[in-house]
């Protein structure tokens, strides 16, 4: 009886040793080839030759042997030596994947390039429409002044216009009034001219009356 609970402690002892781990991603060491076996030693066959740097999942582990099982990519399962796993990529894989993300990101940065490189012509057409308002603006700013000064001009003369034409109605005014004294002066020399010539003649009549009656008649004798 005890000889057969020896042999099934000694059957047992390696899954006693196994450690019961969750289905992990894990990396072969980027040094060299290593061997895949059916078991976890070296005394057991090797069932295919893995490329170092391959990523396997890994299932279990047996720290005692120092061998885990792992599954690879294409779904073999096996066992490999505990110290060629490792937790991150091997070097030469994360070289590639490096380049793989260099040229992803150039790629994704061509549209970029592109877009900046409108976007710079954009800027430089911006640029040049700005300076031509600047200069539109500049040239605005002068005829505004000069407008303005105008209007300065304008007011001032608007000023002295309506001053001159306040002077030429009292001008005028003063040219009514002497019109209307001129006009009444003349009538009054006309009616003086009139009396005078009225009186004239009248004196004239009276002379021609008077006259032939204040000379002496001569005698008809005297005119023989």
């Amino acid at each position: 009886m005890k000889i057969f609970l020896l042999c099934g402690v000694w059957l047992l002892m390696p899954l006693i040793s196994l450690d019961a781990v969750a289905a992990q991603t894990r990396w072969l060491s980027d040094q060299m080839p290593l061997d895949l076996r059916s078991g976890n030693s070296n005394r057991y066959r090797v069932i295919k030759m893995l490329e170092s740097g391959t990523k396997v999942t890994l299932l279990k582990v047996d720290s005692k042997a120092g061998f885990s099982q792992i599954r690879t990519e294409d779904g073999t399962r096996g066992w490999v030596n505990n110290s060629y796993l490792m937790e991150e990529p091997s070097g030469r894989e994360q070289l590639a994947e490096a380049q793989a993300r260099i040229e992803q990101l150039t790629s994704e940065n061509e549209p970029l390039k592109t877009q900046v490189v409108d976007l710079q012509a954009q800027l430089e057409q911006l640029n040049q429409q700005l300076e031509a308002a600047l200069a539109v603006g500049s040239e605005a700013r002068a005829e505004l002044t000069h407008i303005t000064e105008i209007s300065a001009d304008a007011i001032s003369l608007d000023r002295n216009n309506k001053k001159l034409m306040e002077s030429n109605q009292l001008l005028q005014h003063e040219i009514d009034v002497l019109k209307g004294e001129n006009a009444r002066l003349g009538d009054s020399s006309n009616r003086e001219w009139f009396i005078n010539g009225v009186f004239a003649v009248g004196f004239g009549v009276l002379l021609a009356l008077i006259i032939p009656r204040i000379t002496p008649k001569r005698k008809r004798n005297e005119w023989r």
